[in-house]
């Protein structure tokens, strides 16, 4: 009987690894350029029952995929006790310098019977010297419609290079019959750069039609080849007169265009606009707006003129705000002397002891004054003492307290002053002596001063902390 249930347990050890599955991937190319396709043959030995297997993979940076698709979209189907193989397929999605090295990817395979998960890793290097020639660069061949002679034109090419490898002595030839330019520069991985033409067409080219042709070769090999048309446009320009005439806290300037040549020309007209002081107090007219040129200021505008036609743009520049301004200025500042409260009172503590850790005596000072431009009557001033504490008035505060009463928080001292000259100044001083020595610190709630029947003025409060 032993002997039977031993037999039993091997077998029941034994037999899942007898009837396990197994993925194996091997390599077909695993060298490959950033923009080539990594191969491997997967292939599943299936010793279960009939079974599918769905493949997965974690690293974001690459595209795995298998051929045909249906194999990894849906699965891979093996029979009971058989293999099946299928064509797996990597792509690396990052263009940067870090995609050149070796790369381990793992690729999964689930059983959707028993849930296992078969896994093994795939090793691919990625190299830059597996990238072919020619490359793909992207060449944008701007050139403006018209060319303006005795003018600089400004004809731009931008090139990108999409790839990572270094493209050097890429040669540009920019010709037309009026003008033949030739440059080379280098593209590095990944970058894109504009060359610009400068084009300079002499004043006596008559107005035609013409087409200009871009080549970028390098070595023996043409890269590309654009042809654009142009034109060169009628020769034109303006001419300016300015005059400026003073006005009440301000001047008027009046500059006047004229159109010559032999058409019709649009240009974009500069007025000095003078510094951020004197812009804020002008206007144009017609309207213009403020450009900054080589960090000097000008209003500009659009202007076109046929032949012989003028145009007159008025900057008119006014200093009366500011007289307006300071006039509100003076009267605020009137108004505000005239309607300030007279009394300013201010309270602080010291000679602060501390015992224990705590505060236990503390001296209170108050100071006021007169600021206003009358005598002031019926002054009184109201001190509100916490309970916390008691008053201790020494013999030289000669200034004592009219009367005392309690109140919820503790006790009022008020002090009948009867009147305040202009411009007097009246200090009261008087001791605190805390029941208890306070830790942290304790806050004085402000002195009230009341006069002329009721207007009342406050202190500000003191905040007494431990040293």
């Amino acid at each position: 009987m032993l002997k039977k249930l031993v037999l039993m347990a091997i077998v029941l050890l034994v037999l899942p690894f007898a009837f396990a599955s197994t993925m194996t991937l091997t390599p077909i190319v695993d060298q490959i350029s950033p923009y080539d396709t990594a191969k491997f043959t997967l292939t599943i030995n299936n010793n279960g029952t009939n079974d599918k297997f769905v493949l997965s993979y974690t690293d974001l940076d690459w595209s795995v995929q298998t051929d045909p698709l249906t194999d990894y979209t849906t699965g891979l189907f093996v029979g009971a006790g058989s293999s099946y193989s299928t064509t797996l397929l990597a792509n690396p999605l990052v263009e940067t310098e870090r995609v050149f090295k070796r790369h381990s990817l793992e690729i999964r395979a689930r059983s959707e019977n028993t849930g296992e998960q078969l896994s093994s890793i795939i090793n691919i290097d990625v190299r830059r010297d597996l990238i072919k020639y020619p490359l793909n660069i992207k060449v944008d061949f701007m050139l403006p419609e018209e060319i303006f002679p005795v003018k600089t034109n400004s004809v731009k090419v931008r090139l990108e290079n999409s790839n990572l490898l270094d493209i050097t002595n890429l040669t540009l030839t920019l010709k037309s019959k009026l003008f033949d330019k030739k440059t080379t520069v280098d593209l590095g991985p990944k970058s894109e750069k504009i060359v610009d033409f400068p084009v300079i067409i002499d004043k006596s080219v008559a107005p035609q039609n013409d087409s200009a042709t871009l080549t970028v070769t390098r070595g023996a090999e043409e890269i590309s080849k654009q042809s654009k048309p142009y034109s060169v446009v009628p020769y034109g320009k303006f001419v300016s007169k300015t005059s400026v005439a003073e006005k009440p806290l301000g001047e008027e300037m009046t500059v006047t265009y004229t159109g010559t040549g032999n058409s019709e020309q649009t240009e974009t007209i500069l007025i000095e606009a003078g510094d951020a002081v004197k812009r804020l107090f002008s206007s144009t007219e017609p309207e213009t707006q403020v450009t900054f040129i080589d960090g000097n200021a000008y209003y500009t505008a659009k202007l076109t003129l046929a032949p012989d036609e003028s145009k007159s743009f008025i900057v008119r520049t006014s200093y009366i705000p500011v007289i307006v301004v300071l006039v509100v200025l003076i009267v605020l500042a009137i108004l505000y002397f005239a309607f300030r409260t007279p009394v300013i009172v201010a309270k602080e503590a010291r000679e602060i002891a501390v015992e224990e850790g705590g505060i236990t005596k503390l001296g209170v000072l108050i100071k006021m004054k007169n600021r206003g431009r009358r005598e002031l009557k019926k002054v009184r001033i109201i001190e509100r003492i916490p309970n916390i504490a008691r008053v201790q008035i020494k013999e030289s505060e000669t200034l004592k307290p009219s009367k005392t009463y309690s109140y919820a928080d503790g006790m009022v001292m008020e002090y009948d002053l009867g009147k305040m000259d202009k411009g007097e100044i009246r200090f009261i001083s008087y001791h605190l002596k805390t029941k208890l020595a306070i830790v942290g610190g304790i806050r004085l709630k402000p002195v009230i001063v009341q006069y002329d029947d009721g207007k009342k003025v406050y202190s500000n409060p003191v905040d007494v902390y431990t040293p």
